[in-house]
């Protein structure tokens, strides 16, 4: 309900702006007169200041919106994911970039699909109960370990013969500076 009602005064705030700067002037009432010697130059100054200030609301609507914006998708990203205690993922292996191969189980029985970026397909139904059985304790036996995927690691990943830096280089810097000072 929050939600909706954040988003619908976002749209009435817009299109209000919307129109109110898309305001008809009729032309032919404006009254195009030299400026006069004699004119005080407070009402110019309250003038900019009014156009100053108009900037600035209009300044913080667009910035509200947006924020509200990005409040909003990011509830909307967050859906939570809720486990079935029925419906196991056994396992999978990737075949190509976008494309692997799932087992799910059921009960007793198990399927193995075929997965891409655009289409689930079932390759074949497993009826080993023994290999059913192997693969329901090997999942609940070790969940897969999810490594940091940083820039390091992979760069260490993609050229093995890099050599790697000390896991604690402050030691390291330490024990090569005592070993120059016992080389004087």
């Amino acid at each position: 309900m929050k939600n909706k009602f954040l988003v619908a005064s976002i749209i009435v705030v817009m299109c209000l702006s919307i129109v109110y700067a898309q305001t008809a002037v009729d032309e032919t009432k404006l009254v195009l007169q030299e400026p006069s010697q004699t004119a005080p130059a407070a009402t110019q100054n309250t003038s900019i200041v009014w156009y100053i200030i108009r900037m600035f609301l209009v300044l913080g609507l667009v910035l509200l919106s947006l924020y509200g914006l990005y409040v909003f998708l990011k509830r909307k990203a967050k859906r939570p994911i809720q486990e079935d205690p029925f419906i196991k993922h056994l396992g999978v292996t990737q075949i190509a970039p976008g494309k692997s191969v799932h087992v799910l189980s059921l009960g007793s029985k198990a399927w193995l699909l075929g997965v891409s970026d655009t289409a689930i397909t079932m390759l074949a139904e497993l009826d080993d109960k023994e290999l059913i059985d192997a693969m329901v304790v090997k999942a609940q036996e070790a969940p897969p370990e999810i490594q940091a995927t940083d820039f390091r690691s992979i760069f260490i990943k993609m050229f093995p013969g890099v050599q790697k830096k000390p896991e604690n280089p402050k030691l390291d810097i330490f024990s090569e500076q005592r070993n120059r000072i016992k080389k004087l």
